[in-house]
């Protein structure tokens, strides 16, 4: 059995939190609690461009799409798991069960919603800080909705897995025990 066969995502840090105590999940969903706190409130931008901040409240303020995933996820509302899995969805492709990142999906929305508003073109420095608005909230999605997949979704991989967590510790433990591969040269190519 391999990691792949029973996580897609490998050793994310999510897969990392459920292998562990309860405990470690547990400070794992308040870690990613206070990060939505966080982003609840919105950063004004590091810029002089008076329709940035507007366009940031549009985006990541109170009544966004954004701003009630961040909301759900800092209570933890596992019964609002769809509304942050379908927001998410306009933003990912999805692999191997697995959320990723598009970016071009995160670029088009975001000329969108910036054009919808201005006549001028959001670029450099400011395109830059919206981006990264952006991709920080998408990414705090990203790590709940995995999470919340695996607990309340998983729980015959997560058994899988820490049975391979166990296999792994052995392997581990062997080749630190079996020095002889360190004072091993390397080819030189």
């Amino acid at each position: 059995m391999f990691v792949k066969d029973v996580s897609t995502t490998g050793f994310s840090p999510t897969t990392i939190a459920l292998l562990g105590s309860e405990e470690e999940s547990a400070d794992y969903i308040a870690e990613l609690k206070k990060q939505a706190v966080q982003y609840l409130t919105v950063q004004s931008p590091k810029t002089r461009m008076k329709a940035l901040p507007i366009f940031y409240n549009d985006c990541f303020g109170l009544g966004s799409d954004l701003y009630e995933c961040m909301k759900i996820i800092s209570e933890n509302s596992k019964d609002k798991f769809e509304f942050v899995q379908i927001v998410l969805a306009e933003f990912c492709d999805v692999q191997n069960e697995t959320y990723v990142l598009d970016v071009t999906k995160i670029a088009d929305y975001l000329n969108t919603k910036w054009n919808s508003k201005n006549d001028f073109k959001l670029a450099y420095d400011a395109y830059n800080q919206a981006f990264k608005q952006f991709r920080i909230r998408l990414e705090v999605m990203k790590a709940w909705i995995e999470l919340i997949n695996k607990l309340d979704f998983g729980k015959q991989d997560l058994s899988r897995f820490k049975s391979l967590k166990n296999d792994l510790l052995c392997v581990i433990e062997n080749i630190q025990k079996d020095t002889s591969w360190k004072y091993k040269k390397m080819p030189m190519y």
